[in-house]
């Protein structure tokens, strides 16, 4: 990937190239149709990488990306993980997932450089990878799946997709109700009735197929959601430290019950869902080398905002706190625009995600001869999917932590395991014993998760009462109390 000069801006701030970006990660054609490079090639190619002489993305462009792609609504879901798990245990169970995540990230890396040196192809996407290793791995029985398995990773990279944007549309119908009852709005809609609402402007965003046209909101998308975040750090720490409202550490609980551990396995799981831009990073970078940097340097950051954010927002509502952190900020002007602005960035970032299942479902190889009609008609079929899932469950914290255990474990830790005990024919047992552990965690962890999330969601909209005891903080930014004025009950 060649940058230019207004590109190379744009890329900086992770918004120019998405296209790109996404192209190479859902790339679903067929692998005996391309046509690869000898090995003279392909090692020439490794060499001007290895050099840095090739053209491509900086480490910088890099590093925004993966910052880009595991900051979002994971990343305000984590204070109630860590009520699920625990003060101790939930911090704890974020540097573990964070360990596996990063772990992961580099098996899925080195795996796709051995396939393509291997069998002289060009860059892999993440189905090709999988693919390759199954159809060249030491276990030749599995062998003869090898397109079973590619369909399976293409099929769940769809559903983690189409599940960010379930969950997208979740927050932003919580956080505008709240913001229309800030203003006393005549009528207020109830949660399902704004998810409904949002629908045309969100059908509407998605009908834009080039991403490029995006590029100047998904700027203006990213520093929102970076003053947001920031404002939302501010206000955890003034209100630990001046509201009597606050639950001392030491009254919190250490480790959660049993039962609401894969809850908050799942909801981790959910955060470090950036596995899927790994190899179009990589794939775009200058040097191999420098995008190893960039992703263990982006990875730190990553964890240490998650980190944070999960304790200090425990710390601050303790039991009271929402799916949403921002659901907590108090009825005051500056907390209700930090809401309205993470809810346009959130609204810009659906359109992204979604370019990927559509990227899946329609790649540009057979561009050509889709009718545009019948493209439409499927964009806003699966829009509708999306809010009509949203409607029946309207409880952000359990449809993440659905999401993260039902797709985002699979995609996350199972399949990286398992390409590498695939293609490292002469491993150690220790290091076969490590992926098959890991495998067993993504695939248990998974399966209880998705039945716990399933169990309490079914629990919640056959209850007549509030699913949790999620409410606003009534101290505003200086520290002076306010009145709120939204009932617990308006969330669910």
């Amino acid at each position: 990937m060649v940058l230019n000069g207004e590109d190379e801006n744009a890329q900086l701030l992770g918004s120019s190239s998405e296209e790109e970006i996404f192209d190479m990660a859902t790339d679903s054609t067929s692998l005996e149709l391309r046509t690869y490079p000898s090995k003279k090639e392909t090692a020439e190619k490794q060499k001007q990488k290895k050099s840095g002489d090739q053209g491509g993305l900086s480490s910088l462009g890099c590093l925004m990306h993966i910052l880009k792609g595991n900051i979002g609504t994971g990343l305000l879901a984590l204070p109630l993980a860590t009520k699920h798990a625990g003060i101790v245990c939930g911090p704890l169970l974020l540097v573990f997932v964070a360990l596996l995540a990063v772990h992961s990230m580099h098996l899925l890396s080195q795996n796709s450089e051995l396939l393509a040196r291997q069998n002289t192809t060009g860059p892999l996407d993440y189905a090709g990878v999988v693919e390759y290793a199954v159809r060249f791995g030491a276990v030749r029985w599995l062998q003869k799946f090898h397109k079973p398995f590619r369909h399976a990773v293409n099929i769940f990279i769809f559903i983690t997709q189409l599940g960010f944007c379930c969950v997208y549309f979740v927050f932003m119908a919580e956080n505008l109700v709240q913001i229309l009852e800030f203003y006393e709005f005549a009528h207020i809609p109830s949660v399902r009735i704004m998810t409904i609402i949002l629908f045309v402007p969100v059908v509407s965003l998605c009908m834009i197929d080039n991403l490029r046209s995006l590029a100047p909101l998904s700027i203006l998308a990213n520093f929102a959601m970076v003053f947001a975040v920031i404002i939302i750090y501010y206000f955890c720490i003034v209100y630990s430290v001046n509201s009597s409202d606050v639950t001392p550490p030491s009254n919190l609980p250490k480790f959660a019950s049993l039962a609401e551990f894969p809850t908050a396995f799942g909801s981790a799981v959910f955060s470090y869902e950036g596995i899927a831009v790994v190899l179009p990073l990589q794939n775009s970078m200058k040097s191999i080398k420098a995008f190893k940097s960039a992703l263990n340097t982006g990875m730190l950051i990553v964890t240490i905002m998650y980190l944070s954010m999960a304790i200090l927002g425990y710390l601050a509502f303790g039991d009271t706190i929402c799916g949403s952190i921002t659901l907590n900020l108090p009825e005051e002007s500056l907390y209700v625009f930090v809401k309205l602005i993470y809810s346009f960035a959130i609204f810009i970032t659906y359109a992204l995600q979604f370019y990927v299942p559509m990227s899946i479902l329609y790649p540009r190889a057979k561009e050509g001869t889709t009718s545009l009609v019948r493209k439409k008609l499927t964009q806003i079929s699966l829009v509708a999917l999306t809010c009509a899932l949203a409607i029946g469950v309207p409880d952000l914290g359990d449809f993440i932590a659905l999401i993260g255990a039902s797709a985002s474990s699979m995609l996350a830790l199972v399949f990286p395991a398992l390409v590498d005990s695939l293609v490292v024919r002469k491993a150690s047992l220790i290091r076969l014993f490590k992926n098959i552990m890991i495998i067993m965690m993504g695939i248990v962890g998974g399966i209880v998760g998705t039945f716990i999330s399933v169990e309490s969601i079914v629990h919640v909209l056959s209850s007549s009462e509030s699913g949790d005891d999620c409410k606003p903080a009534t101290m505003d930014w200086l520290g002076v109390s306010v009145n709120a004025s939204i009932p617990t009950s308006s969330y669910n």
